[in-house]
């Protein structure tokens, strides 16, 4: 069960931060993604794409905020995304509790996190 995705610039300025616990969940029991600084649309659809990797939580929508927070349609399929994703790659550290993952999205590069819990 993942719990959170962070993502870097290629300066390694934190850009956009994920809670998925629970209390994150807004009124309407879906995620919404948003940047915490800097807000740029490439690194959220980043996250977004990492969830279709590593799998979106069962039941829940993704919706997408634009940088003036306004809310997308929610993205359900990779087609959905409209922007040339052209890289990723994904290696699990030793420790077992996170992700580290490089991705290139139009020609922007980011690196980011993806923590998890292991399941019991």
């Amino acid at each position: 069960e993942f719990t959170s995705i962070d993502i870097s610039d290629d300066k390694k300025n934190l850009i956009a931060l994920v809670d998925l616990t629970d209390h994150a969940l807004s009124s309407d029991g879906n995620f919404h993604l948003s940047a915490i600084t800097n807000a740029r649309i490439a690194g959220q659809l980043a996250i977004i794409y990492i969830f279709y990797c590593l799998g979106i939580p069962k039941n829940r929508e993704i919706w997408q905020v634009t940088d003036n927070w306004e809310f997308k349609k929610p993205i359900t399929k990779l087609t959905d995304i409209k922007y040339d994703i052209k890289n990723i790659s994904l290696f699990e550290k030793s420790l077992g509790s996170f992700y580290n993952f490089s991705i290139t999205v139009e020609d922007k590069s980011f690196m980011g996190k993806a923590s998890y819990l292991k399941s019991k």
